[in-house]
């Protein structure tokens, strides 16, 4: 099978990779390439220049158009969905290509749909943003050539290198509307649907491509928060309230052995920063921290507050030091003053103070050890 795609992007160049290696003689038609996907010829062309596309290959059985808007804007929409298409299927037909089918990447962004109803190929399209009605105007140059066609409305693409959503979620920022569905497919599928559409004998002209269950923004954002061993933040509170459940991972345990002692003018500041230099290939990233070791022992309870303190800064989800005698002698002390001074909730007494103090937490034997680090060096 001879095949080419237009838009050798995030899904054309899996895609690519795919048919080639399912025995398809497959070209990339973009405008630049940095690297062209595995089994792929490349063509560079510009599909707003005619020109450019008098040399496109003959005996096309199949041409897939993923192009996508180089930007939010209407007038690029324009371009990539409907006037940059009506040039490459004029090429086609200029050149007296019959293809067995052209299957044009859409969006469910053509329904305007947003109250939780069941959305599919028959439900009506009144999309009320410019990239909807672009993307329609796209699926009605597509019916109008003289080439058996089909249009397939893909779901939000989500998939590898697409991290945005998962960072979001991991650092508390996201936000989402609770109880609201959203429309998903990953990468892998999309290039799945048009491999199998391009294997059938008469695929209808429309389908509908997105994840095999609907899900809500908050569902979404709940599970990748619990992937993520993520502390419950707002958007969680948020998913708790709506549904009434969430889930948490533990997060792995990482035991950082710090040695010698801080030089005059050193700060425990400049320890976590330090830390925060010399592992910075996500080593601890959502790990819980157990601060331990000789260097550990030196350090004041302020300078130890302020690195347990900074540990979100290395990326993990939190930091705690093992209790000793400077521990205790801190508490003590603390305990004196608020007692003193008739601030004492309760929270510290002399009764848990001794149960620290005979049984004292510890770093866990099977902690897995990151590297030991000088304090002295910091």
């Amino acid at each position: 099978m001879r095949t080419l795609i237009a838009g050798c992007g995030y899904v054309g160049s899996a895609l690519g990779e795919r048919l080639a290696a399912d025995g398809h003689e497959v070209w990339g038609l973009c405008r630049k390439f940095s690297q062209p996907a595995q089994g792929v010829r490349p063509i560079e062309a510009d599909l707003g220049l005619p020109s450019d596309l008098l040399r496109l290959p003959g005996a096309l059985d199949f041409v897939v158009y993923l192009v996508s808007a180089q930007g939010a804007d209407d007038a690029l929409y324009r371009t990539a969905y409907v006037g940059n298409l009506a040039n490459l299927l004029a090429a086609l037909e200029a050149a007296g290509e019959r293809p067995r089918r052209v299957v044009f990447a859409s969006s469910t962004a053509v329904y305007a749909q947003g109250g939780g109803e069941w959305v599919d190929e028959e439900s009506p399209t009144e999309p009320t943003h410019f990239s909807g009605r672009r993307l329609l105007e796209g699926e009605a140059c597509l019916a109008g050539s003289p080439f058996p066609t089909t249009a397939v409305r893909f779901g939000g693409i989500y998939g590898p290198r697409r991290t945005g959503l998962v960072e979001r979620v991991r650092t508390g920022a996201a936000r989402c509307r609770p109880g609201h569905y959203t429309n998903r497919i990953h990468r892998d599928d999309c290039v799945g649907t048009i491999a199998h559409l391009l294997a059938l004998e008469s695929p209808e002209e429309l389908y509908l491509a997105v994840d095999s269950e609907p899900a809500t923004d908050d569902s979404v954002q709940s599970w990748l928060a619990g992937a993520l061993g993520t502390p419950v933040v707002r958007t969680d509170a948020a998913a708790l309230w709506a549904v009434g459940e969430t889930w948490y991972q533990v997060p792995r345990l990482t035991r950082v052995v710090l040695e010698g002692s801080l030089r005059d003018g050193v700060s425990g500041k400049d320890v976590i920063i330090t830390l925060c230099g010399r592992f910075n290939a996500d080593e601890v990233l959502n790990h819980g921290l157990e601060f331990c070791g000789t260097g550990a022992e030196t350090l004041s309870v302020d300078e130890r507050l302020t690195i347990a303190n900074m540990t979100t800064e290395w990326g993990a989800l939190a930091g705690v030091f093992e209790t000793d005698e400077r521990t205790l002698e801190w508490l003590e002390a603390r305990l004196a003053m608020l007692e003193a001074e008739g601030r004492n909730r309760g929270d510290l007494d002399a009764e848990r103070l001794g149960a620290l103090r005979s049984a004292p937490p510890a770093a866990d034997a099977d902690a897995a050890d990151v590297d030991a680090v000088p304090a002295a060096d910091s």
